[in-house]
């Protein structure tokens, strides 16, 4: 006959307890760091460069506090950009800007610094989930030692590749930790209303806060108090009481504590950016849109029993209606459903565990309007739950062998798949390098990732790779005609900006204008095309069309940096002295001016008579670019100013680098000639 709840912890050694339970934690991060270990070199991808670098999603100073909280994600990024920021809702992550920002701030930016600040979040997620699977089964035969297995593959499974590898996930690593330990935090009260209640309120006080902070990082933390009740009713049923009020009286508090907490939030969230989700749909019709949400959670549930390789490509289709394949998933649903309510009735764990899953990914695989259809990343906090009813059927199918064998031979059974798991997590973890690596990666897994191919040919220009963005922009547009799949595509506009883009870095100007033309019509709310077709205008010496164009660019984004140097260098070159000047001298002060944009500044200072200013701002442009043009102009605006051995020493160092160019002959000889004057234009 199964002993008692009380026998068995009253019998437990606390000496060999203790010494496996240290055995466990050294083991979880033992595997945790050698699957991880890959990520460590990992360096900024995707999001990252706007997020992080160029602080879309963090603050730079204690000025900049107040936006993370009055500010939703999309309209913090769009301020850091110099947009408009718009009245739509969205994410609303305050605690994670914070997060990113102490991050970025004890890190100075160090990308393996941050990825290891991501591995110690999942480590403390790995054991608070450890610590309550030990709780959910301790009635369970070896409970205890089947929650080590459950941690140990939700440690190493490739579902935790994205939000480890990809520091773009923070946000989520942040909350579920956060959520984890408000849950652990949670279960240290006395569970009935028989328990002992001693030190309940060291346990209780930081439970409102660490719920607040938790929702404010994600908002897939509002499932926290669902987690609390699912957790509590399951042991107070396995204490052998019944009703609401078996539950302790610190657990009851403890559960007012997360609602009114909850509430909190919601009142804050809709003070400062409302509840809109700031997101469209999956699908036009309802129909459509319960559909897609039937094949993500399908599709969840396969990766998480049978996983793969992650994507983060969004390219899922929408299908025309809810069809037969949808219906049939309908009902395995419902009967999934069904059957978890049965086991929570009889008290199995693997129904809790179930129960878990359907909490955390039910609601986010596309049901309810999200900004990306396809996100495995959602997996991460629910996959653990589906594993402890895995890890249940895999030692009730292994026991009677098992009996057969050596005592503790489960590790016969389970250790082959944790070493599989981490195999493919620690490859998994390579593609996050660079995103060159992760969108090839990406592509090769849906060759209709339009926003993967978008991404590799930016990634491409900024590596100075034009062909390979070309070719990513030709494809991209060739993707959109051949897949006839409604889905979750970035648009046209994207795919012909890149385009035209690496177009304009191969000096295809006319192909480049087509394209950038294209992508402006598209989209005329993106300041991207009109910069570059003002570009064009601006290289073509078109100015008045030049100056039409990257104003446009500059209304719709103010405060972009690129969009300001080739704005102040048109002023300058139509003759628009001040303007041109107040829009270039703060960049220049702040050293973010580049060489087209110093070269006007100085042909502008040498037209008002400034001869200092303008030798000042032509050396600032060789210092960015050791160009003999450039010391050709140097050496003949010194000679003309009286400068004449500076003048020799510059058009000397030009000689020894381009001694066959025509501006550097022409000025040598000019020079050699002691021509007393020398023209004002050079």
């Amino acid at each position: 006959m199964e002993r008692s709840y009380q026998d068995r912890h009253r019998r437990e050694d606390p000496v060999r307890a203790a010494a496996r339970r240290k055995r466990h934690l050294l083991i979880l991060a033992a595997a945790m760091l050698l699957t991880f270990v890959s990520a460590l070199p990992g360096g900024l991808v995707w999001t990252d460069h706007l997020d992080l670098t160029q602080a879309g999603a963090r603050v730079v100073g204690w000025q900049d506090v107040p936006d993370a909280f009055t500010l939703s994600a999309n309209q913090l990024r769009e301020s850091r950009l110099g947009a408009t920021p718009d009245n739509t809702g969205g994410a609303w992550r305050p605690m994670a800007v914070i997060g990113n920002s102490l991050a970025w701030w004890l890190t100075d930016g160090c990308a393996s610094c941050l990825h290891a600040i991501s591995l110690v979040l999942h480590t403390l997620t790995v054991i608070g989930l450890y610590a309550i699977g030990r709780r959910l089964l301790a009635r369970r035969s070896h409970g205890k030692t089947l929650a080590f297995w459950a941690a140990l593959l939700f440690a190493v499974h490739p579902l935790t590749t994205i939000p480890v590898a990809f520091l773009g996930r923070l946000d989520l690593l942040i909350a579920v930790a956060l959520t984890t330990l408000a849950l652990v935090t949670f279960t240290r009260l006395p569970a009935t209303s028989g328990s002992a209640a001693h030190g309940r309120w060291r346990w209780l006080l930081p439970l409102a806060p660490l719920t607040l902070t938790a929702m404010l990082s994600h908002e897939s933390a509002l499932v926290l108090p669902l987690l609390a009740v699912l957790l509590a009713w399951h042991e107070m049923r396995e204490r052998g009481r019944r009703g609401f009020t078996a539950i302790g009286p610190a657990r009851r508090f403890g559960l007012l504590l997360m609602l009114l907490t909850t509430a909190a939030y919601l009142a804050l969230r809709m003070h400062w950016v409302g509840l809109a989700s700031g997101a469209h749909w999956p699908g036009q019709t309802t129909g459509q849109t319960l559909a897609v949400g039937l094949d993500l959670f399908w599709h969840g549930l396969w990766q998480v029993a049978w996983p793969g390789e992650p994507v983060i490509s969004d390219a899922w289709p929408v299908p025309p209606g809810f069809g037969p394949s949808a219906t049939a998933g309908l009902l395995g649903l419902v009967f999934m459903i069904g059957i978890t309510a049965w086991g929570l009735r009889r008290r199995h764990p693997a129904a809790v565990g179930m129960t878990w899953f359907l909490l955390w990914y039910l609601p986010q695989s596309g049901v309810i309007p999200l900004l990306r259809l396809h996100d495995d990343s959602r997996l991460y906090p629910a996959a653990w739950g589906l594993l402890i009813g895995l890890v249940l059927l895999a030692y009730r199918l292994w026991r009677p062998l098992g009996r057969q064998l050596v005592r503790s031979a489960e590790v016969l059974a389970f250790t082959p798949f944790v070493v599989l798991l981490a195999l493919l997590t620690a490859l998994s973890t390579l593609r996050f390098r660079d995103d060159i690596a992760l969108f090839t990666g990406e592509i090769n897994e849906d060759p209709f990732y339009l926003e993967g191919r978008v991404m590799l040919g930016e990634a491409a220009l900024r590596a100075g790779q034009p062909l390979l963005a070309l070719n990513q922009g030709i494809l991209a547009l060739e993707s959109l005609t051949k897949d006839t799949r409604p889905a979750a595509h970035w648009p046209a506009a994207d795919a012909h900006t890149v385009l035209g883009q690496a177009q304009l870095a191969l000096g295809l100007l006319p192909d480049a204008l087509g394209n950038l033309r294209a992508a402006r019509s598209l989209a005329p709310h993106r300041a991207a095309p009109w910069y570059g077709v003002g570009r064009i205008h601006l290289m073509q010496g078109d100015l008045t069309d030049a100056l039409t164009e990257l104003e446009n660019a500059h209304r719709l984004t103010p405060g972009d940096v690129a969009i300001r140097l080739r704005l102040g260098e048109a002023l300058l070159r139509v003759g628009q002295y001040d303007n041109g000047m107040a829009m270039l001298i703060p960049l220049v002060n702040r050293g973010l001016a580049d060489e087209p944009a110093l070269v006007a500044l100085t042909d502008a200072f040498s037209a008002q008579g400034n001869p200092q200013a303008a030798i000042a701002h032509l050396r600032l442009a060789l210092s960015l670019r050791d160009d003999p043009a450039l010391r050709a102009r140097l050496a003949r605006l010194l000679w003309r100013h009286g400068q004449r051995e500076a003048a020799q020493d510059e058009i000397t160092r030009a000689l020894e680098r381009a001694s066959d160019d025509r501006l550097v002959r022409e000025v040598a000889a000019e020079i050699t000639a002691g021509f007393p004057t020398l023209p004002r234009s050079f």
